[in-house]
């Protein structure tokens, strides 16, 4: 066996939240929104949006949807950047 072994699903999921993350800033960039308007706008706290874009926090289904909306994309554009 693998010393370590369990630690490659919850490696792959820490990744996969930060690309998240730095696919919601960038479209929160695109659109030239600050943290905070970005934050209010969302009804989120701006250190939350922060560590969210930075770390790939996890986050519930009802603050991904509230920030697809703010950013005007379907949720699943920021959870997999591949085509539809």
């Amino acid at each position: 066996m693998i010393e370590n072994e369990g630690d490659a699903p919850e490696q792959m999921y820490r990744l996969r939240l930060r690309a998240i993350g730095s696919r919601i800033r960038a479209r929160r960039r695109e659109q030239d929104l600050t943290q905070e308007e970005m934050a209010r706008r969302a009804r989120m706290s701006r250190p939350q949006l922060s560590h969210l874009e930075r770390n790939g926090k996890n986050m519930n289904l009802t603050t991904l949807f509230r920030i697809a909306q703010v950013l005007d994309v379907h949720p699943a554009d920021l959870i997999d950047d591949r085509d539809r």
